[in-house]
């Protein structure tokens, strides 16, 4: 049982008895949509039991796929529950001061792991004898880069949006290193979501900032061009990374055998289309053992659902999504929302989506990040909700 865990179960306890306490524990239209997760979960767990193939693989393990279930799985959708019910109770201000609050923890914290794994922290690897890549000790460098972003965007939004020159400062500086950290993994998820990420950040912030957002823009192109120009940031590595001659002309190379593991999940899912292949991780890598000889996951969020509880487990698991960013498109169209304070409340919506983005080619549908960010997304649209009441109150009161 790690920290995160620990903390976790914490939580959900301290929720738990908070909404209890106040009688506010309902299931609402947004929280219906995780409990119809947790169901399929649960449903999975039971179809592994009676029709999974996989159980060889693992020497016949029941308690390994139990103690997975109740876990790494169970417990995320439990957490997002009492969670988004908690942040909705609390209030819009509620949410606001703390992700203000987390604008200044967070790059802090950043700046601090960069310069751990910056110097004692990584360990290296030489990839073909060709480019050397670090990872943080302990840690896929994938995932680390991906996580890396979905944190930086609090950096990010200091850069655009703090009043204080002292803040500015340090989101710069933050922002920086996270990308700087990204670079020396040499992940091409992690480069994809880095540019991802910029788009993002362009799109949503410097439409609240255009003057400041042209300035960093400007400021970003000359400083990357004086560290190309002047030698100090070496771009053939990234060159190597995606087009040179160990991945040239070979998808399967370059995706570091992703598109064979989704051409077996997509060969494979017509079995059990419904209902998929059983609730545990294993039902991919048996399937994957079986069509590539190779025990491993789908490396995909996507495509581990669809085996593991088929194509009901996809679509509500696509449902919660939808029901967050067709909310994003609601909150942020209403004029209550468009004020410059509220602009704090884009930052949950675009990690999430660097999370999902990160997840095509990543298995980390239980990442408690991914679960805390869909709370937190679930919370802002019910914002708008009580908004819409208020404002019927008054027209009411006004007749």
């Amino acid at each position: 049982i790690t920290l995160t865990k620990i903390q976790a179960i914490f939580f959900i306890l301290f929720f738990s008895v908070e909404l209890l306490r106040r009688n506010k524990f309902s299931i609402d239209k947004r929280s219906r949509y995780l409990v119809m997760y947790f169901f399929v979960t649960l449903f999975g767990l039971v179809n592994a039991f009676l029709f999974g193939e996989f159980w060889a693989l693992i020497g016949w393990n029941y308690n390994q796929v139990i103690r997975e279930n109740f876990i790494s799985v169970f417990p995320k959708i439990i957490f997002a529950f009492v969670m988004y019910m908690y942040i909705k109770e609390k209030g819009k201000s509620y949410l606001i001061e703390n992700l203000r609050l987390a604008t200044r923890v967070i790059p802090l914290s950043l700046i601090i792991v960069s310069i751990y794994f910056m110097t004692i922290g990584n360990v290296s690897s030489d990839w073909w004898n060709v480019v050397t890549r670090l990872t943080f000790q302990g840690a896929d460098p994938n995932e680390f880069s991906a996580i890396f972003l979905a944190l930086g965007v609090f950096s990010i939004y200091s850069v655009f949006f703090s009043k204080s020159r002292v803040w500015t400062l340090v989101g710069v500086l933050s922002s920086l290193m996270v990308a700087y950290s990204v670079f020396l993994t040499l992940s091409r998820g992690g480069i994809l979501t880095l540019l991802f990420c910029i788009v993002l950040v362009l799109v949503f912030f410097s439409k609240r900032n255009m003057r400041r957002s042209l300035t960093i823009v400007l400021i970003g192109v000359v400083f990357l061009g004086i560290l190309v120009m002047g030698g100090f940031l070496d771009l053939n590595p990234v060159y190597e990374r995606f087009f040179g001659k160990h991945v040239r002309g070979d998808v399967s190379s370059l995706t570091a055998g992703r598109t064979d593991w989704a051409e077996s999940a997509l060969n494979s899912i017509g079995e059990r289309l419904f209902l998929g292949f059983g609730g545990s991780t294993y039902a991919s890598r048996w399937i994957n053992y079986q069509n590539t000889g190779k025990s491993a996951v789908m490396h995909n969020i996507y495509l581990e659902i669809l085996i593991q509880y088929g194509i009901i487990g996809l679509l509500v698991f696509l449902a919660i999504l939808i029901r967050a960013f067709k909310d994003m498109l609601v909150v942020f169209g209403e004029k209550s929302f468009m004020t410059r304070e509220d602009s704090i409340l884009l930052i949950p919506y675009i990690s999430l989506s660097l999370m999902l983005f990160a997840g095509l080619a990543l298995s980390w549908e239980w990442r408690e990040l991914l679960w805390y960010l869909i709370a937190v997304c679930l919370a802002v649209g019910s914002f708008s909700d009580v908004q819409r009441d208020n404002d019927l109150t008054i027209v009411r009161r006004r007749i």
